[in-house]
Formats: structure tokens, C-alpha cells, sequence
């Protein structure tokens, strides 16, 4: 493949360095190929990245974990979305052992194409996965820990099983025909309950929603925190104020602040 897909059967991952190694997990993932399949039995890895030269570090942390494996191959560079595209239909299984999603989207993606996927069985992507659609990874519930970048060490999030992961990879492998009918369901599914269609369905109701609790007077504090930010008039975490006094150490608007202050260095 011009896109550096080998030939054979291949499980695909695609992460963001910037999304943080410890939440996207791919040295998770390259410990269960690792569990499930011997060197040279038949299946490779492709681990798909952008922005590991400006995390050399965690990309080295990876490398070393894929250390003389040749049925891994790692990528890290950036391609065009119909490139991405056609790699997740290329592929014949993409697996996604991530620790926390915000929705998803690679997962979504591959889903849509009729590419089967095992996934954790955690966070945002349950909003559009389910054992009928997808092999889910148990996880268990664990705190963030000192190691995670952006995300607060005294949150939780889950840890998925990395022997069950292992599991599901062999089983994938060895009954294609099944992984194949779960993958056709997954599209269906995808595509009549989070298209076009329905998010729109979904938005206009939201907005609506939204609308309706502006009338009333209705406000939050995270609300006004995020106002007053966008308005560039508190992008302090400690804030001036007397009356955000007791707002300044609410662990959310802590997270909403920096969530702002992130986007605005963009």
C-alpha cells in the first residue's frame, strides 16, 4: 500500500500525540498484539500518529515498547483525510484502547466503513457502540495518576483489560466471518442513528433546550466562568473578583479555564 499498509491482516490504531500517551494507550494495545500473537504468526500492527516530534519522548517510550517486533510498524506523520479514510477501510480490524474518549471519532469513522473494531468499553464511544456492534474491553476504574499531562491525577478513568483485549484480537483473526457481520451491523447502526440526519435532529433539540433555559433566566457557574473567558475579561485561574471568590478552586471551572486558555493559543 502506498500508505504503508503491509499486506495480510492488519489492526490499526490512529492517536494524536497531543492527546496524551497515558489516555490513548497504545502501549497497551502493542501489549496485547504482543500477548496474542507470536513474531511472524500472521497479523500486523499499524500504529498510525501525528505530532510525535514534538513529543520525542513519548514517541520513544512507544518505540521502546515495539522494540524488535517487524509486525508492528509505526507511522507518524500527517496524511489527508481521504488518506486516513482509506486506511481505516484498508484495514481489517481497528482497535482502540484508550483510557478516555471524548466521543471517538477514529472509532465512529472505521464503524461507518464496515471495518470491525474492538474497543474499551469506556467513555464517549459508548454514546454509539455496543456489544452487538463491537468487541468491547472491559476496563477497570483507576485514578488518573501524576503521569497524564492535561488531566487531573485525581480524576478516574478506566484501564482496560489488557488480556481480554489479547483475546478479542486472536478472536477477530481467526473468525473474520463473524467479525464481519458484528462490522456490518456497526455500519448500519452508525449511519442511521449518528449521520447527518440525526445529529442535526439532535442539535436543533439541544439548542433548543438551550434557548428555552436562557428565557427562564436560568445560569450556572460554569456557565458564566466560560462566558467571562471567551470575553477575554478572566483568564487568570485565580481571578480578581470578589464575588468569584468562591468560585476560583471549583475543580471544573479550573478545567474550563484552561480548556479556554488552550484553545485561545490557537
Amino acid at each position: 500500500s502506498s500508505l504503508g499498509m503491509p499486506d495480510g491482516f492488519v489492526f490499526l490504531f490512529m492517536f494524536d500525540f497531543f492527546s496524551t500517551l497515558a489516555r490513548k494507550n497504545p502501549i497497551g494495545l502493542v501489549e496485547a498484539f504482543c500477548r496474542a500473537f507470536a513474531p511472524g504468526e500472521g497479523p500486523t500492527l499499524v500504529l498510525k500518529s501525528i505530532n510525535g516530534s514534538q513529543a520525542v519522548l513519548e514517541l520513544e517510550r512507544l518505540r521502546y515498547a515495539v522494540a524488535d517486533r517487524t509486525d508492528i510498524v509505526l507511522i507518524d506523520e500527517y496524511f489527508s483525510p481521504s488518506d486516513c479514510a482509506a486506511m481505516l477501510a484498508e484495514a481489517d480490524c481497528y482497535v482502540s484502547l484508550h483510557r478516555a474518549e471524548g466521543f471517538g471519532l477514529t472509532i465512529a469513522d472505521a464503524m461507518a466503513l464496515g471495518t470491525p473494531v474492538i474497543a474499551s468499553g469506556y467513555s464517549g464511544n459508548l454514546e454509539f457502540m455496543s456489544d452487538d456492534t463491537a468487541y468491547l474491553v472491559p476496563v477497570k476504574r483507576t485514578l488518573v495518576g501524576p503521569d497524564a499531562c492535561l488531566y487531573p491525577a485525581e480524576d478516574l478513568w478506566g484501564d482496560p483489560d489488557i488480556d481480554v483485549a489479547s483475546e478479542l484480537m486472536q478472536r477477530v483473526y481467526r473468525h473474520p466471518a463473524e467479525a464481519r457481520r458484528k462490522a456490518t451491523a456497526a455500519r448500519r447502526a452508525v449511519l442511521t442513528e449518528h449521520g447527518h440526519a440525526p445529529a442535526a435532529r439532535f442539535l436543533t433539540t439541544q439548542f433548543r433546550r438551550i434557548q428555552d433555559l436562557m428565557r427562564s433566566g436560568f445560569t450556572s457557574d460554569v456557565a458564566t466562568c466560560v462566558e467571562e473567558l471567551l470575553s477575554g475579561s478572566c483568564l487568570s485561574e485565580t481571578g480578581a473578583r470578589g464575588d468569584r471568590e468562591g468560585r476560583r478552586s471549583d475543580p471544573s471551572l479550573v478545567r474550563a479555564r484552561r480548556w479556554v486558555r488552550r484553545r485561545a493559543a490557537y
